[in-house]
């Protein structure tokens, strides 16, 4: 196996529930960050009581060990070192019976489409990838990682001498990606997949609770208290109605 270029990390969100959307999300960046990465922001994660997830996102220590690690990721961002994708759909979609929206095959497909255009599109020609996927039971990765490597230059090796030559796609798909290894991990043990999920999870919020999180954003933002987790300094000009959690996650939004 090649030595990766770059290194991609994933997770899903609301994927299983009654909520309307659901997430995946994907962190990417090159491999000669991924060492600075790890010195900088894994300190950040040793500072939480548990698994670092969205769905425990409710306190003041998770709001600011998040802008911290989110700091330290938009540097990068800006430097073209690392990305942040995310594919957002409807589970309520009327082109699917809702038993079979958040199927298996169904969010097999949308990691395809967004794996395969981060890989193609988003980072250039003749990248070398290591990809990491927070373990799925639904999930058929081998067979993910088949497609995925049909459009890949380890396709373009094994056409070359192979039975199935074919010269028009060789010259369509030369400067494709290489797949060096795609691998179901346990999010638990892999802090960039934790990462990952905080930006699914925030994606299937911020579709999920848009009006409210608008409307909060708008008229009750602005006078929350700085210290507490009180909605406002006056309740009574209080516009919206918000738990507990949703005032840190959307605090952490804005």
């Amino acid at each position: 196996m090649i030595d990766p270029t770059h290194f991609a990390y994933s997770d899903e969100s609301c994927y299983t529930t009654s909520d309307n959307f659901g997430a995946i999300s994907i962190l990417s960046f090159t491999a000669e960050i991924k060492s600075q990465l790890e010195s900088t922001i894994f300190p950040f994660l040793g500072e939480m009581p548990n698994e670092y997830k969205w769905s425990k996102f409710e306190s003041r220590n998770y709001l600011d060990v998040s802008k911290q690690i989110f700091d330290v990721l938009f540097q990068y961002a800006i430097h073209g070192q690392l990305r942040i994708d995310a594919i957002i759909w409807q589970t309520n979609d009327p082109r699917y019976p809702r038993n079979q929206t958040n199927s298996g095959e169904k969010l097999s497909v949308l990691y395809y489409i967004r794996l395969r255009d981060m890989l193609s599109k988003r980072w250039g020609a003749d990248g070398h990838w290591a990809i990491f996927v927070d373990e799925q039971g639904q999930m058929n990765w081998e067979e993910l990682e088949s497609y995925l490597e049909y459009a890949s230059r380890n396709k373009f090796a094994s056409t070359l001498l192979g039975p199935k030559y074919d010269l028009n796609w060789l010259l369509q798909n030369h400067t494709k990606y290489s797949l060096e290894k795609l691998e179901s991990v346990s999010s638990c043990d892999e802090p960039f997949v934790q990462i990952a999920d905080i930006f699914a999870g925030m994606a299937a919020y911020s579709h999920n609770r848009s009006s409210l999180l608008l409307e909060w954003l708008q008229f009750d933002a602005a006078q929350n208290f700085e210290n507490n987790t009180k909605q406002m300094a006056f309740p009574f000009l209080k516009r919206t109605e918000v738990s507990r959690r949703e005032i840190w996650r959307n605090r952490f939004i804005n």
